[in-house]
């Protein structure tokens, strides 16, 4: 009985660590904003009590909003680990060498500064972006990770990715820079693979391009 006892209260007080872990990492995800001509609104729900995705947006000089998501490879407290570090560097803009008014010199400077060998093999993919506000226009990069969805006001979908490799694995890789024209009225969704990595009632997966189809549908 004091055997049982005891695995019990251990239990609980993993249960309440993992609570409280988990609420720390959703305090640092950002308040939903609501201004003139912009807005945000996200949902956060992770596989597990903790994971390694996270994300956010941060107002820049200029009448500009960066805005990210990484996603660390597996699950649980390593990763949340691992995420909430590369979360707080980017919502503090504190990336030694990065210019975060340019996306490839951000995703450029992280894979530089976390080395999968040197993190327990953790490696993790990223989107990247910084919109314009006054010239309607979104300058974006990505590693590893699904694409941007740009639901535009008159209808279709533009995926943005720039195919750059995912973030850790090679040093010596290289990532793109592009842009696109953000007309009024468009929205930008971001998320990460596990939203579309479901199993149909016909047993096979969604996949992106269907999930696409279905942002596309319910955007209009």
């Amino acid at each position: 009985e004091l055997y049982v006892a005891a695995l019990v209260e251990a239990q609980d007080l993993l249960r309440e660590e993992l609570r409280r872990g988990a609420a720390y990492v959703r305090n640092l995800l950002p308040p939903r904003l609501s201004l003139p001509g912009l807005r945000t609104d996200w949902m956060f729900i992770p596989s597990a009590s903790l994971g390694g995705d996270a994300f956010g947006y941060v107002a820049m000089p200029g009448r500009r909003l960066a805005v990210y998501l990484i996603d660390v490879s597996g699950h649980g407290i390593e990763a949340a680990l691992f995420s909430v570090t590369i979360l707080n560097l980017l919502k503090a803009q504190v990336l030694p060498g990065a210019d975060f008014a340019d996306p490839s010199s951000v995703l450029a400077r992280l894979n530089a500064s976390f080395r999968m060998e040197e993190q327990n093999n953790l490696y993790f993919s990223a989107w990247y972006g910084v919109f314009d506000a006054a010239e309607r226009r979104l300058d974006y990069s990505s590693a590893g990770s699904p694409p941007g969805v740009l639901i535009l006001p008159g209808g279709g979908a533009l995926e943005l990715a720039t195919e750059g490799p995912i973030v850790g694995m090679d040093p010596d890789s290289r990532y793109k820079l592009r842009s696109t024209p953000v007309p009024r009225g468009s929205r930008l969704f971001l998320f990460s693979d596990g939203i579309y990595e479901l199993r149909t009632r016909e047993g096979g997966m969604l996949g992106l391009e269907p999930f696409v189809g279905i942002l596309s549908a319910r955007a209009a």
